[in-house]
């Protein structure tokens, strides 16, 4: 059977020119070869192959989605593929697919209005490289040209991070409820987790922000209708930043490889405060920015139970926690009593007092910055502890 569906694939291809219409005429009028006698020849070897009745009018799971596939999409898959691999190599990919039980697809996350030196793989084996090396090359190919090329406002899609996803095959018959489909396991905590702790490894004005998250599969796999899996993300606007350095990418990676190990409660503790610190650092007005901030701080340095005298409190600890003698723990008390004023301000008024110094908020950003990087190097402080100096 391989062999008759070789020699007939090469006859396709052949016999029918390229396909130079754009999507919308193919999907209007179908493929070129509709109709015509080899089609019709390839598609009952097709039939003639029990394998492959798994093509038949049957949904195919991709990602967080099913489409409906038919053995005309499958003929569709295997012309493109012979003309971009050969018809022996398509079959062959064709036939592992159907006796295998999962696939490796890329999982990934879009990074938008940030460059880096160079690209990396993190120690929980998540890679930040370009979006040209995504697998699925025609959705590479799209990100870069609506990213650059567009004439709309669409963020500009710079860096991908990938990770791997066991990509169950499922195929289910059309005229059966067979209920919710089966989860799959998606590295999103871990895409997270790189992206916060790159974060943190750079100045807090300079935050890493994404857009959505999708499926990424090579071509060389029947996914007959990859669709657009997308899962979209809390989105803020980035702002304008230097390019990510190899350096902050190693701090990174050491950060992320003692964050991963925190006590699973206390690491979800923090993905509050390393938001929040990251949304500072987004193109946001200056007091959106404020807001994220003291929710940040309030975060890292006070608990459910701390009512009363906040502000003080807070200023408290953290110049306990971070100031190395008396003079610094008293610059650090005054820098927070300070942004914890602003801050309120732009809670409660919707903007600052003239006499506001804004440039303090950078200022405390950092120390909430240092701080944050202390309680992933140290786990949890014991702030009554801390506060009576036992």
């Amino acid at each position: 059977m391989k062999e008759n569906l070789v020699q007939e694939l090469e006859k396709l291809v052949k016999d029918f020119p390229l396909d130079n219409r754009d999507r919308f005429g193919r999907a209007i009028e179908g493929p070129l070869w509709s109709g015509s006698d080899i089609a019709h020849k390839i598609i009952e070897l097709i039939k003639s192959d029990k394998r492959l009745e798994i093509f038949d009018n049957h949904h195919q799971r991709f990602g967080d989605s099913s489409y409906m596939i038919s053995y005309n999409d499958l003929l569709l898959w295997l012309e493109e593929s012979t003309r971009r691999i050969g018809a022996d190599k398509s079959v062959d990919n064709l036939f592992k697919y159907t006796a295998a039980k999962s696939v490796s697809v890329q999982y990934v996350e879009l990074i938008i209005g940030t460059l880096a030196d160079s690209e990396y793989t993190f120690c929980n084996g998540i890679k930040l490289t370009s979006p040209h090396n995504l697998a699925n090359l025609e959705l590479a190919a799209t990100l870069v040209n609506e990213s650059y090329y567009a004439q709309t406002p669409y963020p500009k899609v710079t860096m991908v991070l990938i990770g791997y996803v066991n990509h169950p095959i499922i195929h289910k018959r059309a005229d059966i409820d067979y209920g919710m489909w089966e989860k799959i396991e998606t590295p999103h905590e871990q895409l997270e987790d790189v992206r916060l702790c790159i974060s943190l490894s750079r100045h807090p004005r300079h935050g890493i922000h994404s857009l959505a998250r999708t499926y990424s599969v090579s071509a060389d796999l029947p996914f007959l209708k990859k669709g657009t899996s997308w899962s979209l993300l809390p989105f803020k606007y980035p702002s304008m930043q230097n390019s990510i350095l190899e350096m902050e990418l190693r701090n990174a990676d050491e950060l992320l490889n003692k964050y991963q190990n925190l006590e699973p409660d206390f690491k979800q503790h923090l993905k509050i405060p390393l938001h929040k610190l990251n949304d500072y650092g987004s193109g946001e007005d200056s007091v959106d920015k404020a807001i994220d901030l003291r929710t940040c701080l309030e975060s890292i340095f006070l608990g459910e139970d701390d009512k009363e005298q906040i502000g003080f409190r807070l200023a408290l600890r953290a110049s306990l926690l971070l100031g190395t003698d008396f003079g610094n723990r008293k610059e650090i008390f005054s820098l927070m009593k300070k942004t914890y004023s602003i801050t309120s301000r732009a809670v409660h008024n919707g903007k600052f007092d003239k006499k506001d110094k804004i440039k303090d908020l950078d200022k405390a950003a950092q120390l909430a910055r240092k701080a944050l990087i202390h309680l992933i190097n140290n786990g949890p402080v014991d702030w009554e502890e801390l506060e009576l100096r036992k």
